[in-house]
């Protein structure tokens, strides 16, 4: 089973993402699902590939109640991605966490 993450970003990451489109190799889904997410409203929602279906991602999440959640909850919206690719991801903003909203790679 592939493991999925989720890589949440707000209105302020997606711009900065969008600065920087087309120099920044990532997998044609998660550019897919960017251009999706980008410039709607996120309060939570998920942008889920269909593939990811497949390969165990949730179609609807609840937030757990901690800190992390309620700002993501509040402010970002998510697109799922195969942990194999979160390294394309590094140097760009937003937050990568598991599939129960716990942050992944340390701290922020």
């Amino acid at each position: 089973m592939t493991t999925l993450l989720i890589w949440w970003t707000n209105h302020a990451d997606c711009a900065a993402c969008s600065e920087f489109r087309g120099t920044v190799d990532v997998p044609p889904y998660i550019e897919r699902e960017f251009r999706s997410r980008f410039g709607r409203n996120a309060r939570g929602r998920l942008w889920i590939p269909p593939a990811h279906v497949e390969e165990g991602a949730p179609n609807a999440i609840e937030m757990p109640d901690t800190p992390l959640a309620k700002v993501l909850g509040d402010d970002y919206g998510g697109i799922v991605i195969r942990a194999s690719d979160v390294a394309c991801l590094r140097d760009l903003p937003g937050v990568i966490t598991d599939l129960e909203r716990r942050r992944v790679g340390g701290a922020p």
